[in-house]
């Protein structure tokens, strides 16, 4: 849990958050950009290899025509 709150970018724009009452001290654009840009890619005990290959093989293919 503890990468969530990085690997998540600006949480204040995420929809689970999206109506919680929250504080925001100074503007966010490092964060704006990661909520922006940012890829995630899934793992865990439950990803075999044919999953993993299919993931960095379609990672992979958006790399090429983006």
């Amino acid at each position: 849990m503890a990468n969530r709150v990085l690997l998540g970018g600006n949480l204040t724009l995420q929809p689970g958050f999206r109506h919680l009452e929250h504080r925001v001290a100074a503007p966010l654009p490092h964060a704006d950009r990661i909520t922006e840009a940012a890829i995630w890619v899934g793992c865990g005990p439950r990803v075999d290899d044919a999953m993993a290959d299919w993931t960095a093989e379609s990672v992979a293919a958006f790399l090429k025509i983006a």
